[in-house]
């Protein structure tokens, strides 16, 4: 039964475009498949430009602060748009969603992000976290993050992990054989992919140091990184400083990143995730991985892939050499990741689980009541 079409706004204040940019342009387009209204807002140009790019409706607004004239514009967006809900991912988004939210009574849901620098936890954000009508957490992992904070967020609590598009990315050795020759890299390079944010969170230093002690024969050995941030000139100093031939792509679109998991012989994730597109991404392309065991990718990755101590160089660096130096190893893993990916993290669960999760909050609203509990709707 299909059901009844909503207004959603999803409002995102993130500087880059991977991570929060990449899901929620999937969530605007499936759920606008499905007969709902989606409008995403956007703070910085180069994120807005690529919400475009995936042909989601976006609107960019200054909403860099939490003032009256950020949520006069916020509001009026949302009267605009006849908005029922709005979906926030930062705490700033939160607070700002909110404060609209109480002059456009629709609903705020929040999808909880992880936060690298200290939360703050004064009666502010306690009252805010009580304007929230539902949170959704993308992993176990988040989850158990967030009910460590002193700030409590009302109302029901979803579990809605991350799906793939495996027609979108899946494996491609033409794509990848293509990438390689517009980045002048040899087919006989050993080329080892990670895909990001350039910042210090994202644990990028952790692969270079480990690809430092990494010794091929015959071969010589490329270090990957999909994204731009600050961190990009310290990476480079490191590399230099270590050895290790590092090529940097800047900002890239999905083509693009689609390309270099297919150019890979092995794709290197380091940091800790909320979730991982990257590391969902490359699995949905065939490639290999090795992961750091920290954060949510244990539960993306499973059986399908290699999970190694954080900081442990040697065992990272020990891994990815294992596979550079097997090819068959590579077939097999990178069948399996394909296989979790079809089976358990399906972009149409995704859709599904968000589209549920909205139509429980209005229902609720619709009674009266403002839903409680708990509600796992894909694993």
């Amino acid at each position: 039964m299909m059901a009844r079409p909503f207004s959603l706004v999803i409002l995102t204040s993130a500087s880059g475009w991977r991570g929060s940019g990449i899901s929620f342009s999937k969530i605007a387009r499936g759920l606008a498949q499905r007969g709902h209204r989606t409008r995403v807002v956007a703070t910085y140009s180069k994120v807005a430009a690529a919400f475009v790019a995936q042909d989601v409706p976006v609107t960019e607004l200054e909403l860099r602060k939490t003032g009256f004239r950020e949520v006069a514009r916020l509001s009026s967006l949302l009267a605009a748009q006849d908005a029922d809900i709005i979906m926030a991912d930062t705490p700033r988004d939160l607070r700002l969603s909110v404060l609209a939210g109480l002059l456009s009574r629709c609903l705020v849901v929040y999808r909880y992000n992880l936060n690298y620098r200290r939360p703050r936890t004064h009666l502010g954000d306690r009252l805010y976290g009580k304007g929230v009508s539902g949170t959704v957490y993308q992993s176990e992992f988040i989850e158990r993050d967030a009910r460590a904070e002193s700030v409590r967020y009302s109302g029901r609590s979803y579990r809605i992990p991350n799906g793939f598009d495996t027609r979108v990315f899946a494996p491609d050795e033409a794509e990848g054989a293509a990438f390689r020759a517009r980045l002048s890299i040899s087919p006989d390079d050993a080329l080892v992919v990670s895909a990001g944010k350039l910042v210090a969170g994202k644990r990028l230093d952790r692969g270079i140091e480990a690809l430092a002690r990494v010794r091929l024969e015959h071969r010589r050995l490329t270090y990957l990184l999909c994204g731009d941030g600050p961190e990009e000139l310290h990476l480079h100093q490191m590399a230099s400083r270590l050895g290790v031939r590092l090529v940097i792509t800047g900002m890239i679109d999905q083509k693009g990143v689609r390309g270099a998991y297919n150019a890979a012989d092995a794709v290197l994730h380091t940091g800790r995730e909320t979730f991982g597109n990257v590391v969902g991404e490359a699995m949905s392309c065939g490639r290999p991985l090795v992961c750091v065991h920290e954060g949510a990718c244990p539960e993306v990755v499973g059986a399908a892939g290699i999970l190694v101590p954080p900081d442990d160089a040697d065992a990272l660096a020990s891994a990815v050499a294992g596979l550079l130096n097997d090819a068959e190893r590579r077939r097999i893993i990178g069948s399996a990741a394909r296989h979790r990916i079809e089976q358990v993290f399906s972009i149409d669960q995704m859709v599904s689980g968000y589209e549920s999760m909205f139509v429980d909050l209005l229902a609720g609203r619709k009674r009266g009541r403002r839903p409680a509990g708990s509600a796992l709707l894909h694993r």
